[in-house]
């Protein structure tokens, strides 16, 4: 079975050829045409619902309400900007790969950048944020990691879980001691590794 971006790099190639109306007519007839099997039609069809574009994409039809379409029937460009944004976009593991990198040398090498000790009492989500602001990843990206510390973040079982007592009193809990990058490291590592 294809990889969700290969199924997209094939999406992009076939919408090429013509669109009748949208992304959706295209991945049924790759179907239609046994390019891609019924268990891809499904991964491609819910790729596409769940990564829609946002209501302020200037993409984005406006009268989407009131259409099952989300860009203009038969056009070809917004759909091709957003086959191509998100086959170049980064993975998960890539993104966790990534800061993963950037927290070593933020942290362990002195780099001047080091959000935890100039930017105050942050945790792994506000040097994400920092990530963000400096370009290094994109608002989407930043989004994705926010939903995966959501629901990976560690509980209390877990051999990472600690639970700053000074946390009760601020906006955001800290799940490992402030300022701490070793335990982060050392979660991280073993997400890297889970996903795989």
């Amino acid at each position: 079975m294809k990889t969700t971006k290969e199924l997209l790099k094939l999406t992009l190639k076939e919408g090429e050829k013509g669109i009748r109306t949208g992304l959706c007519a295209v991945i049924m007839d790759m179907y239609e045409d046994l390019i891609i099997t019924s268990q891809e039609f499904d991964i491609l069809t819910n790729f596409i619902h769940r990564s829609r574009p946002a209501s302020n994409d200037p993409l984005y039809r406006k009268t989407q309400k009131k259409s099952a379409y989300y860009w203009k029937p038969g056009s070809w460009t917004p759909r091709k900007k957003w086959l191509k944004y998100h086959i170049n976009m980064r993975t998960t593991e890539q993104l966790l790969k990534l800061i993963l990198k950037q927290g070593n040398l933020n942290f362990e090498k002195g780099n001047p950048y080091n959000s935890l000790y100039i930017n105050g009492y942050k945790g792994l989500c506000g040097f994400v944020g920092d990530l963000r602001d400096q370009d290094i990843i994109t608002g989407q990206e930043y989004d994705i990691l926010m939903r995966f510390f959501t629901y990976k973040r560690p509980q209390e079982d877990s051999k990472h879980y600690y639970r700053d007592i000074h946390s009760l009193y601020d906006h955001q809990p800290y799940y490992w001691e402030r300022r701490k990058w070793n335990p982060r490291k050392a979660w991280l590592e073993d997400q890297i590794k889970s996903i795989k």
